[in-house]
């Protein structure tokens, strides 16, 4: 037949293959009649799989033909190419998803593609994406069915399915704007989107890249083609070398301007527009609020411009409080109703940024201004004024086409709505006031609210929209912080099915347990600077943490070295956890983390940070950011998965069965330690039983683990109690996989970027210390010496952290 014939010569020109880019190849037979072939190109291979191209070419190929003339099982499962570094290839079918044990051809090591342990560069930026910029390409608007919304706006097949049947119907629009730079976001945003029902979105592409992208994909994008003129030559081209926007401001602002002509084009379609920021997460369904229909929220429904804001302390977020006037409102969640009112502020508002752009005062070093700060600007300038008021109810009903008696603005408990004392002009002429509140903090959340105080866990109320604002771990290249945020809460939906496969990921390790016991370190004695890197402030204040002798247990909450302290610990638990997974080649499931303290850009207060609560609850389960440089985990691409990864959506819920426990001779039983926080209203379910258990000896090098689990090294998880792995030798069976593990920990968990901690005025200390190295050649009789000792927390704190008793010697110069 003309297939085998086709097929034939592929093969004879495979041989011949041996200088042809193997991905270009692979990408050409993935789109022809042989089936689809998948690349992955972080996974490592063994040293025995080592392939030429040219074979894999023919195999490929002969297997594809194999499964085309009758194999059942290859025609059923398409063949992945597992993956393609340099000159090493392999190839495996999918494995089933419910199998109980993990096939030793499909396990791979992730720990291979760790650069400092293979010899790699370090990546320091994120893989750039595809842009489809080439002269070749032809115009957006010539992609099949796609329409002009009005002479501006140009909506994709999809986007015109959807929205041009609703046109003038004041039909709510959701929408999110973003480039190509973050896609994965984007389409994180969707997916929660559809999750809920909301059929009319758009996404608002600021290039043609992305633009095609969501066309193929099946997602309804809109593009603005407006043609540069002489008050707009700054902002026609955003031309930035970073490609996180947020980290530039004036090409922020310069996207900010754009936005805002999407909005008004939007609007003049008749649409009202729920706008949100790419990282916001739509939890909920929130026509309710923006519609007046929910407790409480029947002004909104009446209110020109409805916008969230950064409040962190929620008694300050009540009905009629009009503390937000005074806070920082952010256009992370923006509602545009299409009124006057709203043009006036649209137009106003974009009028201010193009002011400052052409006026040459925004830099790349201008930290602070952006979009949302000149919309703050504008909305402080308003005047603005409750409607109850006297003088205002009446008016402001006329305005609106109410007749007296409509609404009842006596109602205790309903949130308030207020006017601008003055008008702003409109585009088309005349002038209008504007109608603007904020919405409620407790549904429309903050970061700090959702993931460092955990109001909604603790008051049973999901948000409406989570926004991961108050993080850390931004970069030039991404924003590696609020994905992993997003990952700890189980709502990200930016990862494919290979992130949640454990063939892929080598199986995974799971620990269960405290890092830090309660009483690890009760009757104790160190300096109370001990776990400090810097300290700086008055002699008084330095003399006292460099020799002040002191029970960490008895430290008030609010002294940032109780934190400190005890995240040492924290850490060197982390750090073998880590090097067990090493040893064993599995992704490691982050363990649940704790803070002591809070985490902000400027001084803390009590160990909060200013704008929260006084009574915010210390300890508390933190995020990853709070404690680590999240990017530098991502540079040196270490196997890890949020500590909520076997209840995501995503992973195969068998994984939660397929367990087998590592126990340690001699030692107790430990309680599950308290999960990461899911999106309230999602119980954590128990985990069952494991299937298997496995004991070892304490002292057990963990070099000697992998044997020692027999056939159930193939299991796909992997637990061990914290406990138990402190009665384990840290040692991964040779100097050289030793310093370089240690080369690698020092990287992840020491002082990278340095977190600074207030006590009292000038007075601060800085961290975190990073664990003490395992060496070229550890001493495990000292571990053998720990397990007859284990309750002995003074022996405990010493095996890992000399310093603790004697004086660091290294520190105390580092502090002169």
């Amino acid at each position: 037949s003309s297939a085998a014939v086709a097929t034939a010569a592929a093969v004879t020109a495979a041989l011949a293959c041996r200088r042809l880019a193997v991905r270009r190849w692979l990408r050409t037979l993935g789109g022809g009649r042989l089936g689809a072939v998948t690349t992955s190109a972080h996974l490592a291979t063994r040293q025995q799989e080592q392939l030429r191209p040219h074979a894999v070419c023919a195999n490929l190929l002969l297997l594809a033909l194999a499964g085309r003339s009758g194999d059942g099982g290859l025609r059923r499962r398409p063949l992945l190419v597992r993956g393609i570094r340099r000159r090493r290839l392999a190839v495996a079918p999918a494995a089933p998803a419910d199998e109980w044990t993990m096939r030793p051809d499909l396990v791979r090591d992730p720990w291979l593609r760790v650069p400092s342990l293979s010899g790699k560069p370090v990546r320091r930026q994120r893989e750039t994406e595809e842009r489809g910029r080439g002269a070749s390409r032809a115009p957006a608007s010539s992609l099949p069915g796609a329409q002009w919304l009005t002479d501006k706006l140009l909506l994709n097949r999809h986007a015109a399915a959807r929205l041009l049947p609703h046109q003038g119907r004041q039909r709510i629009l959701f929408m999110v704007f973003g480039g190509s730079s973050m896609g994965d976001f984007l389409f994180h945003w969707v997916a929660h989107v559809r999750r809920l029902g909301l059929d009319s979105h758009v996404l608002g592409a600021m290039d043609e890249a992305l633009f095609r992208r969501c066309d193929e994909a099946g997602v309804g994008a809109a593009l603005l083609k407006t043609p540069p003129t002489p008050t707009r030559e700054d902002v026609a081209g955003i031309e930035t070398s970073w490609r996180y926007y947020r980290m530039d401001p004036k090409a922020f602002t310069q996207m900010g301007v754009l936005k805002v002509d999407f909005f008004e084009e939007f609007v003049r379609a008749g649409f009202d527009v729920l706008a949100s920021d790419l990282d916001v997460t739509w939890v909920r369904d929130p026509r309710p609020w923006v519609t007046g229909q929910a407790a409480g929220m029947q002004l909104l429904a009446h209110a020109d411009v409805l916008v969230s804001t950064d409040i962190a302390n929620l008694a300050l977020d009540t009905a009629r409080s009009e503390r937000w006037r005074y806070a920082e409102v952010n256009t992370g969640v923006l509602f545009l109703r299409n009124t006057n009112g709203t043009r006036a502020l649209l137009a106003a508002w974009k009028r201010k940024m193009l002011d400052e752009l052409t006026a040459g005062r925004l830099r790349k070093d201008s930290w602070g201004f952006n979009d949302q700060t000149y919309f703050n600007m504008i909305v402080r300038a308003l005047g603005l004024q409750g409607v109850q008021s006297q003088g205002v109810w009446r008016q402001w009903l006329a305005e609106r086409g109410l007749a007296d008696g409509e609404v009842d603005a006596s109602r205790e408990g309903d949130r308030s709505v207020y006017r601008s004392r003055s008008a702003l002009p409109l585009p088309s002429g005349g002038s209008a006031h504007i109608t603007l509140t904020a919405l409620p903090a407790l549904e429309f959340s903050g970061g700090h609210i959702y993931f460092v105080q955990h109001e909604q866990l603790a008051r049973a109320t999901p948000p409406v929209a989570l926004h991961t604002t108050y993080q850390f771990s931004d970069t030039p290249a991404y924003t590696w912080g609020k994905r992993q945020r997003l990952r700890e809460a189980g709502l990200w939906r930016g990862d494919g099915d290979e992130y949640f496969d454990a063939a892929r990921s080598g199986g995974f390790l799971r620990l269960v347990g405290p890092l830090v016991e309660p009483g690890s370190l009760e009757g104790v004695k160190v300096r109370e600077g001990v776990a400090a890197v810097r300290i700086e402030g008055t002699k008084g204040y330095t003399d006292r943490l460099m020799n002040n002798v002191v029970d960490p247990t008895a430290l008030p909450e609010d002294n940032p070295m109780r934190h400190l302290t005890f995240d040492v610990l924290q850490r060197a638990a982390l750090r073998d956890a880590l090097a067990l997974a090493r040893a064993t080649g599995r992704t490691l499931l982050l363990p649940p983390l704790t803070c002591w303290c809070d985490r902000y850009w400027n001084a803390l207060q009590r160990c909060r940070m200013a704008e929260a609560p006084r009574e915010m609850r210390l300890p508390f389960a933190c995020p990853m950011d709070h404690l680590f440089d999240v990017h530098l985990w991502e540079e040196q691409e270490v196997p890890v998965r949020a500590a909520s990864f076997l209840y995501h959506p995503q992973a195969n819920a068998t994984l939660r069965g397929a367990r087998v426990r590592l126990r340690v001779a001699g030692g107790a039983e430990a309680a599950e330690a308290a999960q990461a926080p899911l999106a309230p209203g999602d119980p954590i379910p128990p985990l069952p039983p494991p299937r298997e258990e496995r004991t070892v000896a304490a002292g057990t090098r963990l070099s000697d683990i992998r044997a020692a689990l027999g056939a159930a090294r193939g299991a796909p998880v992997l637990e061990v109690g914290a406990a138990d792995l402190r009665r384990l030798c840290v040692d991964l069976g040779s100097p050289q996989a030793n310093r370089e593990f240690d080369h690698v920990m020092q990287a992840l968990l020491g002082p990278a970027e340095m977190v600074r901690f207030n006590y009292r005025h000038m007075d601060s200390v800085w961290g975190f210390r990073p664990p003490a190295p395992i060496g070229e050649r550890p001493d495990c009789s000292r571990a053998s010496n720990a397990v007859q000792r284990l309750d002995e927390a003074s022996k405990f704190v010493t095996h890992f952290y000399p310093f603790a008793i004697k004086p660091d010697t290294a520190f105390e110069t580092r502090l002169q």
